[in-house]
């Protein structure tokens, strides 16, 4: 019995490669998809291009040598890499998308007239504190997976491989079902052992990609909340230049005091910061609030100041993240797998 052994500091597109390559092996011992003597040349090259390099190295090395071979024998390999490499560039076109739709919804309404209880930015900024609040409560409760194998040496905390995202595994299940229906197409007596490999590869790859696929879909979370806040503060201030709106306050409940108070409460910090005073309200249960301008500065602030400030921070912080787990995504591989690749 040997202890698992891992790769350190290896890039998301290596370690893909590496585990491709360990799945064929292992699924291929007789050499039909990948032959015996292309294994033993990619070897050697590697060994010779990574000299007194890590193992892990090396190992990365000999997996690039034998892609060419690969792809003649399995056609459409570099296609299953691209579609099962999740997320990569896509914060962007994230950001993108939710700043249109911030900039495209009208919380001020379509009449010249706002509320100065703004219900639809008020549950935006409601639901950014639940998610607050349950990321606090995920890192108080949420333990670190305890026993596991032995490792060589300590690894950054990626959480247990056993229980990745399950978007992951979804994802990943449904790219190596078309590729493996594509092989079967094209040549049937083969297509067991593609299918079998290309199986193998997506467990592995699944379980190794988890905590990646997780911070990205993190990222995206942060940046289409910030992005969606910051479209939504444009679209006001854009419809507030373009046409001249009148506030007005009715409650069935809440008379001018009370309703006053609970601003007070829910925009104060804002008007604070911005020196712009909650102004008063007149009335019983319903009158017009005066000029629309400040409210909508007050709303604005508070907008930025409880989802945009938080959610840039996150979102650095996922970022940075991200980075880091592309450039060091563990692969496991144990004795058998470094003695097929001539290494042990």
């Amino acid at each position: 019995l040997y202890p698992a052994r891992y790769l350190h500091a290896v890039r998301e597109q290596e370690a893909q490669l590496v585990l491709l390559v360990r799945a064929v092996e292992a699924s291929d011992p007789e050499g039909r998809l990948l032959p015996l003597e292309d294994r033993r040349k990619a070897t050697e090259a590697a060994k010779v291009e990574v000299s007194g390099g890590a193992e892990g190295d090396v190992l990365a090395a000999r997996a690039e040598h034998l892609l060419p071979a690969l792809e003649a024998r399995i056609p459409g390999v570099q296609g299953l890499l691209r579609a099962t490499r999740f997320g990569s560039g896509l914060a962007p076109l994230v950001g993108i998308g939710a700043f249109a739709l911030g900039l495209s919804s009208n919380v001020l309404g379509p009449h010249r007239e706002i509320g100065v209880l703004q219900v639809p930015l008020l549950a935006l900024i409601v639901w950014n504190l639940c998610v607050y609040a349950a990321f606090l409560l995920w890192g108080l409760f949420a333990r670190p997976p305890s026993g596991g194998p032995k490792l060589h040496a300590p690894l950054p905390r990626y959480g247990h491989p056993d229980h990745g995202p399950w978007l992951a595994s979804r994802l990943v299940d449904g790219v190596v079902s078309r590729f493996a229906s594509r092989a079967r197409k094209r040549d049937a007596q083969g297509a067991i052992l593609v299918s079998t490999a290309v199986t193998r590869y997506a467990a592995d790859w699944r379980r190794a990609s988890a905590p990646l696929l997780g911070s990205r879909l993190r990222l995206w979370l942060h940046l289409g909340s910030l992005a969606l806040v910051l479209g939504v503060v444009v679209g006001m201030y854009v419809r507030g230049i373009g046409f001249r709106y009148e506030a007005t306050w009715e409650s069935t409940f809440l008379d001018a005091s009370d309703l006053h108070r609970l601003l007070r409460f829910v925009l104060g910090p804002a008007s604070a910061l911005l020196h712009i005073p909650v102004p008063a309200l007149e009335g019983r249960y319903a009158s017009s609030a005066g000029p629309a301008a400040p409210w909508i500065h007050l709303y604005a602030g508070t907008a930025l100041l409880y989802v945009g400030v938080p959610r840039l921070l996150f979102a650095a912080f996922e970022t940075r993240r991200a980075r880091r787990l592309a450039r060091t995504v563990p692969a496991a591989l144990g004795f058998a797998d470094t003695r097929r690749a001539g290494l042990a």
